[in-house]
């Protein structure tokens, strides 16, 4: 089997080798799997480029695949530009910067390789997590959006915000995104609920940073957020969840 890693880009050139290298080195043996790195650019001004060049030269064993986009257009189509270079049975997604620990993959695999889930999300909220500026205001736009989508769908999702989503590469594109942004996430989430498709989460680490370190969420993002959740809600309705839902979960497009 293969992983397709898609690496959304955006001025991350301190941190996007160091990401690159503990990618490369997730041991996914015992799930019997490969990976395949899709680093996608969104228009980075700070020589994020270069340093994905750097590493590929050193280290010409890495399958990396770079994609650099001649703008910058958001997270969302940067995922999607990568999504449709991908060529593995399953997608997770990575953020450029140091939050998160790509060494948690193999919980989010395994429902998947065992064909317990199709859809599973690491949630920082069930794991451990440091403390960091603006958390309070961060737990409560958080609450707000899980609250929404639980008011939306009657399911229950502990971190819709999370990057860590690993998902059938097929599901994921049936799903036609259209997101630019950070609405990505609740689109995705919606759009899987909307089919009844029960989303599987495991807890993860999470070392959080600040907006000196480059942190890029701002408040805005959750009114993105809760729009893009009430134009799913009322275009796709919605359908009983059944847990575990794997049959037919990839066969019905969504617009």
């Amino acid at each position: 089997m293969l992983l397709s890693v898609l690496i959304p880009c955006f001025n991350e050139r301190k941190t996007i080798g160091i990401v690159l290298d503990r990618v490369a080195r997730v041991d996914l043996s015992p799930l019997k799997m490969a990976i395949e790195i899709i680093y996608v650019d969104d228009g980075s001004t700070d020589g994020s480029p270069d340093e994905v060049a750097a590493y590929r030269r050193a280290h010409p064993e890495a399958p990396i695949k770079a994609l650099t986009l001649p703008a910058n257009r958001g997270k969302g189509y940067a995922i999607r530009m990568g999504l449709a270079e991908a060529e593995g049975d399953f997608v997770i997604i990575q953020d450029a910067d140091l939050e998160y620990f790509p060494e948690d993959w193999p919980k989010l695999l395994r429902p998947l390789v065992d064909g317990e889930a199709v859809a599973v999300y690491g949630s920082r909220k069930l794991g451990p997590s440091g403390p960091y500026p603006g958390r309070a205001l961060f737990d409560v736009a958080l609450a707000i959006e899980n609250a929404v989508i639980k008011f939306c769908y009657d399911f229950a999702v502990s971190d819709t915000a999370t990057c860590y989503k690993a998902i059938q590469t097929d599901l994921l594109r049936s799903l036609n995104l259209h997101s630019n942004g950070f609405e990505f996430c609740p689109e995705v989430t919606c759009k899987l609920l909307s089919r009844g498709v029960a989303i599987r989460e495991e807890p993860i680490r999470y070392l959080p940073r600040g907006r000196r370190d480059g942190k890029k969420i701002k408040a805005r993002h959750l009114f993105e957020a809760l729009f893009e959740i009430a134009r799913c809600r009322i275009r796709f309705g919605r359908i009983p969840i059944v847990a575990g839902r794997v049959a037919d979960a990839a066969t019905e497009g969504l617009g």
